[in-house]
């Protein structure tokens, strides 16, 4: 699901996938860690909190990454920090980029007969409010902000996969890939399901007998 911050019921949320990864870290019945994505991005904050968390992990058992349907944006964010990722032909992975949105509800409050008040601090202290048009100087500020945050993402992408930075940025800009085309530009490893993502790990651990234990997000609300 989305990457977020916020408690959801499909929702990825950093800090019970933080809490899940530190549990599985510390039991020593566990050889290895396969995180299966299926998200379309979210949270670039949030995204980062787990792509740390990853990093941290592995230090101490290897993270072989698993997409499902799709690892886009801060799904791929996430990915990235594996040791190693395999994804189906078709699955939907990339996406490195940033988009931003903002509303200008001023219509429909006036519409609906609302009336929108704010307590003003500071130098902008009414930026983006949601009751009238944004202004030039936020829109600056706004651009800042999600350049910082995209080249943090090339960086990460860089990192994670051995990519040299100037490289991820011809295969960044949002770019989307399926499986196939994202093996051959270095952003997944190989090609196959989350059976021969666990069999791989398993192989790199060089396990004879294994079971796997599954830990789902949702499963402890």
């Amino acid at each position: 699901g989305d990457i977020s911050t916020f408690e959801g019921e499909n929702n990825i949320n950093p800090f019970k996938t933080a809490e899940l990864l530190e549990i599985a870290k510390n039991d020593s019945s566990i050889k290895g860690i396969v995180i299966r994505i299926n998200s379309p991005g979210g949270s670039a904050l949030a995204s980062e909190i787990i792509n740390q968390k990853v990093k941290e992990v592995k230090k101490v058992k290897p993270i072989y990454i698993s997409i499902s349907q799709t690892a886009a944006s801060g799904g791929y964010y996430i990915a990235s920090a594996g040791n190693k990722i395999f994804a189906n032909k078709n699955s939907i992975t990339g996406s490195i980029g940033v988009v931003s949105m903002f509303f200008n509800l001023k219509g429909l409050y006036e519409k609906l007969g609302l009336k929108y008040e704010t307590i003003e601090l500071g130098k902008t202290p009414n930026s983006f409010n949601f009751s009238k048009k944004v202004s030039e100087e936020e829109l600056k500020e706004l651009e800042i902000e999600m350049t910082d945050i995209y080249n943090e993402f090339k960086l990460r992408v860089s990192q994670g996969r051995n990519i040299k930075y100037e490289k991820v940025e011809e295969i960044a800009q949002g770019k989307v890939y399926d499986g196939v085309e994202a093996k051959k530009i270095g952003l997944v490893d190989e090609i196959g399901d989350i059976n021969d993502t666990i069999d791989a790990l398993a192989k790199n651990l060089k396990l004879k007998k294994f079971g796997v234990n599954e830990i789902k997000i949702e499963d402890d609300k």
